[in-house]
Parts: structure tokens; sequence; C-alpha cells
């Protein structure tokens, strides 16, 4: 017996109460149902209100070594869980797990400031090319407009580029 969600009626059985004893301590947070109205053997309240009836006795149809292991079998997939998250909560204080939202907010900042900072550029090469060229100031405003446009442009695509490029080291990261 390897379950470790079970319905109401599953875990009466185990406990050896009636499905209203469960309802009613459900309805007293003695015990956690989850969104399928199942209820997990690693909750703790769960398993520490199995244990108890176990401990009393009132075990209908289960010899007490099937429910030790199965408690104790719940316990090793709770501990394995918790291992898991501590790898994880590791791997992010070691700098090997970064969130998708921050990178992607420092792309957008790293690309932001680079277009400000080649605008100011292609600025100043404007200014000195119109005055070695002579251009009018309208010369001079729409090679500015088709500068801005090229740039912002420019940007866009690089943000568009960099998003699918962490979606897919998300994707592959997930995958190892």
């Amino acid at each position: 017996m390897s379950k470790k969600l079970l319905t109401k009626p599953e875990f009466a059985k185990l406990a050896g109460v009636g499905i209203d004893y469960i309802a009613t301590y459900i309805k007293r947070g003695k015990l956690i149902e989850n969104k399928d109205g199942k209820l997990d053997l690693s909750n703790q309240l769960n398993e520490l209100f199995l244990q108890r009836r176990i401990e009393q006795g009132n075990n209908k149809g289960y010899s007490l070594t099937e429910l030790e292991k199965l408690l104790k079998e719940s316990e090793l997939e709770k501990r394995n869980k918790e291992i898991e998250l501590l790898t994880l909560k590791t791997d992010k204080l070691n700098g090997q797990l970064l969130p998708v939202d921050l990178f992607e907010s420092v792309m957008a900042v790293n690309c932001k400031n680079f277009v400000l900072s080649f605008e100011s550029a292609t600025d100043k090469l404007l200014i000195v090319l119109s005055s070695k060229l002579k251009m009018s100031n309208e010369d001079k405003a729409e090679f500015r407009q088709t500068l801005v446009e090229t740039i912002n442009k420019a940007q866009l695509d690089a943000i568009s580029a960099s998003k699918k490029e962490v979606k897919n080291l998300v994707d592959e990261f997930k995958e190892q």
C-alpha cells in the first residue's frame, strides 16, 4: 500500500472512525484536506491524528504493521521533499539558481542603459557630421528621427530575443 493521498473513507478506515468523524475534524481544522478533497499523509496534522488513532488501537481493517509502513512511507516522502527544498535553497545561495523575473529585469535595464548610451553617442556623432557636412536643421532632424526609430526597433528586437533565450535556458534547466 503506497498511497500518500487518501479519500475521506480510506482515511476514516485507517483511523478506525466514521467519515462523519473525519468531516468534523476537517471543519475544526484538526485534519487538512487538499483541493481535491483528499487527505495527505505527509501533512503533519494528518499524520499526528493518524498516529494517535493507531496508538488508541482504533484501526479497523488494517494491521499495525500496515499502518506503520504507510506512515513510514509518508515520512520518507516528506523527508525527500524537505531535502529537495534544501537543495534548491543551497543552489540559490551558491548562485546556481537565479529567479527568472529578476534575470529578465536585469537584462531589460542593461538593454535600456545600452540604448541610452548608444543614443547619446549617435547624437554626438550627428552633431559632428552635420557640422562637417553643413546639414540643414531639417535634414538633421530627419536624420535624428531615423536614428531614434532604428535604435528603438533594435532595442525591442533585442528584448524579444533575450526573453526567448531566457525561456529556452529555463526549459533546458528544467530537463536536467
